[in-house]
């Protein structure tokens, strides 16, 4: 399985959310990492590399795209693929995210074949 321990972080402060991408994650034999805002994510990629950073647009204390924000700047995890989760991406919110280089959007409620299909593609990119 292409995420097969792969290094996962996935950044979000609703638990419920958080324990379903775990465990799908953990199904899919990947290595899963929790943070429940972006503070606390920027600290975790400051000590630890990971291979996909997967995080909620709005959390508490440091939203999705500060913290997008920083680790770039920061250059934190800098060949980490990154993944905005939000239950409504709009217009101005997706231009933010080009501009980070973020592309990869997935709409709440995520299905479990659909997340783990998309981070697939990401890891595993078809070729050309």
């Amino acid at each position: 399985m292409p995420l097969s321990g792969k290094k996962i972080l996935i950044v979000d402060d609703e638990p419920e959310i958080t324990s379903l991408l775990v465990q799908i994650l953990t199904m899919a034999h990947a290595k899963v990492f929790t943070a429940a805002d972006g503070s606390r994510a920027l600290w975790m990629m400051e000590t630890d590399k990971f291979d996909i950073i997967v995080f909620d647009l709005v959390m508490p204390v440091t939203d999705g795209i500060q913290l997008a924000t920083v680790a770039r700047k920061e250059k934190l995890n800098p060949n980490a693929k990154y993944v905005a989760l939000s239950g409504n991406f709009s217009a101005d919110t997706i231009k933010e995210l080009a501009a980070l280089n973020i592309v990869n959007c997935l709409t709440k409620p995520v299905k479990a074949q659909e997340f783990v299909s998309s981070l697939c593609k990401i890891i595993s990119p078809p070729a050309p």
